[in-house]
This record gives C-alpha cells, sequence and structure tokens, in this order.
C-alpha cells in the first residue's frame, strides 16, 4: 500500500508528472543529467548575474575513490550542462564534504568545501558529516577567474581544526565565510571534537585573498591537563543584514549537556530550541537554517525531536516573539521525513524542501515556499510512477524453478534551489536508483537539474 504524504493540511498524491505543464511553460526538458558516476552526495546551485548557471557537487568516481567536489555550468538556462571537472583533486586522497558556490558583489564566482583527512592522513570519505557539520576538516576554496578556475587555497590556519560553516554576502558585497574551530591548544593536544569547536572566527574573501577575524575568543582548559568546557557551536547558519550585522543560529550544548539551538541577532544570543535529553535527531545532515522574510522578521527553520510531537514535523520559528508555525507534517503511519533543505531566495523569499516516504518505497519530494505573505506547496518529484517490479524464473543446479524478485525504487536524497534574476525557482535533485535484490541494496545516485517555473 502507497503512503500518500500529508503536508500542510495539503495531499500530495504521486499521480501528477513531475513538473506539470503548468509549472513548465517553456518546455524545457523536466530533468537533465548532470552528474557522471551514479555517485552523487550534496550540491548547490548558484544562478549568476549574468544568468549562467553554476553547480558544485560531491560525487566519487569509483568504489574506493575519494568523494571530489565536481563543477559543471549550463549557458542555455539549464537545458545542457558542461562536463563535470573536479576541483578538489589536490593529489592527496582526501574527499571532500558539502560544498557552497557564490557570487560576491564583484561578480567573483567562490567555490567553498570542507576537506576530509590530511596532508599526511588521507580520509577519502566519511559518512558522519552533513551540510551541519560533524567531523573536523580543512576549508578550502577556489575563484572562477575567466572562464577557469584558480588554484586550491587554504582557509585555515592548521588542517583538522574547523567543523561547521557558512558564507554569505554582506551589503558591500563582499562574501564573508564564518566558522567554528577548535583552538590551537586543542588542536596541539588532539582534543578534535565539535564540542570544543568554541572559536568562531569570520574571512573578509578578496579573490585569492582573505583577511580572518575572531568573532569569539576559545575557552581555555577547563583543568590543566584536560579540554575544554564542551561549548563548541555545530550547525552553523546565517547573513549579514543591511546594515552589516550578522545574525546566525548554531547548536551548542547547555551546562548540563543537553543540545540547544541558539539564535544570535547581531546583538545577543539566547535559546530558541531544546532537546529532549538523550532524544535528538541527526542534526547535522539536516541543521537548523535561517532565513529572512520580506518584512525583515528572521525565521529559524528545523526538524523537533520526534520524541516530543505525534507526528513528523517541520517547525518555523521567529525569534524575536517565539511564534511557532508548523510549515510541514508528514501525518501517514509509516512515513517519515527523510531529509530536509531550506533556501533563502530574494526579497524575503525562502522555500522549504522536504524528502518523505516510507521504508521500502520510492519517496516523494514535496516543496514549501513563502512569498509576500503566503506559503505555496507543490509535488516536485514522481518518484513511485518509476517503480518497477519484476520475477525472473531460473534453473538451479538441482534442475528445480526458483524465481529472482528485484524491487527497483526512486529516491530523491538531496534538492538544491535557487532563484534567477526575476525570482524565478529552479533545482538540482539528487535522485537515487535503488534496486532490491536478494536482500541487498544496490544504489545509483545521480544529479539532475530541474525547472519549476
Amino acid at each position: 500500500m502507497k503512503t500518500k504524504l500529508l503536508i500542510v493540511c495539503v495531499v500530495f498524491l504521486a499521480s501528477c508528472k513531475l513538473l506539470p505543464d503548468t509549472l513548465n511553460p517553456n518546455n524545457t526538458p523536466e530533468e537533465v543529467l548532470i552528474s557522471q558516476f551514479e555517485r552523487v552526495g550534496y550540491s548547490d546551485l548558484l544562478i549568476a548575474k549574468n544568468g549562467t548557471y553554476h553547480t558544485v557537487f560531491q560525487e566519487s568516481p569509483d568504489i574506493g575513490k575519494p568523494i571530489y567536489i565536481y563543477y559543471s555550468q549550463s549557458l542555455d538556462e539549464g537545458k545542457s550542462w558542461s562536463k563535470p571537472i573536479t576541483l578538489s583533486d589536490d593529489g592527496t586522497g582526501n574527499g571532500s564534504g558539502y560544498a557552497r558556490i557564490i557570487e560576491d558583489g564583484q561578480g567573483l564566482i567562490y567555490a567553498i568545501w570542507k576537506r576530509y583527512g590530511s596532508a599526511k592522513i588521507p580520509q577519502p570519505d566519511i559518512s558522519l558529516d552533513g551540510p551541519g557539520g560533524y567531523v573536523a576538516g580543512t576549508l578550502m576554496y577556489k575563484v572562477l577567474q575567466g572562464n577557469s578556475w584558480g588554484s586550491q587555497k587554504r582557509l585555515a590556519d592548521n588542517e583538522l581544526t574547523q567543523f561547521s560553516w557558512f558564507a554569505n554576502v554582506d551589503p558591500s558585497g563582499t562574501l564573508r565565510v564564518v566558522w567554528s574551530q577548535i583552538s590551537n591548544l586543542s588542536s596541539t593536544n588532539n582534543w578534535v571534537n565539535k564540542w570544543y569547536a568554541d572559536w568562531i572566527r569570520e574571512a573578509k574573501m578578496n579573490g585569492s585573498n582573505y583577511s580572518i577575524t575572531a568573532l569569539t575568543n576559545p575557552l581555555p582548559a577547563e583543568y590543566p591537563t584536560g579540554p575544554p568546557k564542551r561549548a563548541g557551536y555545530n550547525n552553523l547558519d546565517g547573513y549579514y543584514d543591511s546594515n552589516g550585522k550578522l545574525h546566525f543560529v548554531g547548536e551548542a550544548l547547555d551546562d548540563e549537556g543537553v543540545q540547544n539551538f541558539i539564535y544570535f541577532n547581531g546583538t545577543g544570543a539566547f535559546s530558541i530550541y531544546k532537546f529532549p535529553k538523550f532524544s535528538t535527531n541527526n542534526t547535522f545532515m539536516n541543521p537548523p537554517r535561517l532565513v529572512v522574510d520580506d518584512n525583515n522578521r528572521d525565521h529559524v527553520v528545523f526538524q523537533p525531536s520526534s520524541s516530543t510531537v505525534s507526528t513528523d514535523q517541520i517547525w518555523d520559528i521567529t525569534p524575536h516573539n517565539g511564534q511557532k508555525k508548523i510549515i510541514g507534517e508528514i501525518a501517514t503511519k509509516g512515513a517519515e521525513i527523510q531529509s530536509f533543505q531550506v533556501t533563502q531566495g530574494p526579497g524575503g523569499k525562502y522555500g522549504l524542501v522536504i524528502q518523505a516516504g516510507g521504508l521500502v518505497e520510492s519517496n516523494q519530494t514535496l516543496g514549501v515556499f513563502y512569498s509576500n505573505g503566503k506559503f505555496e506547496n507543490l509535488n516536485l518529484s514522481n518518484n513511485e510512477a518509476k517503480e518497477s517490479f519484476f520475477t525472473t524464473e531460473f534453473q538451479n543446479f538441482a534442475q528445480k524453478k526458483t524465481y529472482l524478485s528485484v524491487l527497483t525504487l526512486f529516491l530523491t536524497d538531496h534538492t538544491s534551489v535557487a532563484y534567477d534574476n526575476s525570482g524565478k525557482r529552479k533545482i538540482l535533485m539528487t535522485i537515487s536508483e535503488q534496486s532490491l535484490l536478494g536482500g541487498a541494496r544496490l544504489s545509483s545516485p545521480s544529479l539532475y537539474y530541474v525547472t519549476i517555473d
């Protein structure tokens, strides 16, 4: 029995196409393949001021190879894409985490990612990491210069000290990168843990050059031979307001060791949500996100602990008054929110995308988009319609008939949303074709471009 998903009081059924004709007036191809090796992870999409589409995404060329950051571009509004090239293959054998691609006020385009491992001890892949950060790494970046990328630069003093990070362009047009890292003392003593990453630092980018300042100071050791207090920040996200003040959200522990979402409004910080002790979600792969609406009100969008709600939900909290709105809810037994992404758009627009479904079935991708005080709900995928099941009869060595059954599922693993200069939405989807064969699950995730508007 297929699961019907209820989200914000709207039932999304799998009977529609991926994108109905009314949402695709220019007859752009509904799915355009970008990736090469069917081993894609996270992606990011940028539509530059000159109209060029740019993407960076994780992909490994083969089993046992590192996860690299690949780059591709489109000059015809997503109808076709250039052959992907790798940006992060620096010869060390290290893999790379979630990457971002961003254009500053001068039109310079930066690709930024966190590299795993070190020059001495390579780490080709890490499963326990995500957009929020979880493991230590080293921030790296490249700048697009004309039609080619510059050399790889390290945005760090030392290797394997940085955890969570975000990037945003301030009102002057300067790209700023903010991250949490452990102190030099913690690095020297190998106290490498996200909860010791209490040193919040910021880099102002100027092409291949940058300057770093500290936004907080790291705590000293709690006792002479031990590590500092567990006061680190994870799951950072933020932006600079029209006055150049930084707003951000992050996750930290309170004095009892309970995880909190902390919000900083430019002048002070306070907790907006506390998890029950020993009852958190997977927050580093689905971290809280901070967006601002058309009335300059901040919104923190996140998934609350499943132990405190009767259904899987996504909350939208406005920190200035503490008001909560449920903007996503899966109310059907056997279905759950598998992941979600949040994107800031122009003029106070923002969007939530949810991947949801049951355990052994194709999932659905659901969009909730805010604009001018209203939410619009869209079904962004048609994965269930692609499902297939077949049984093959064959003879075994004892001349007895046996049957081999294969169920093919389609799952959207991750979605990136970008807005063009006119405010229209475009998306990248990591769609995984998974085959269930004799108890084994074979997966082949690939990256596709899709037009919404």
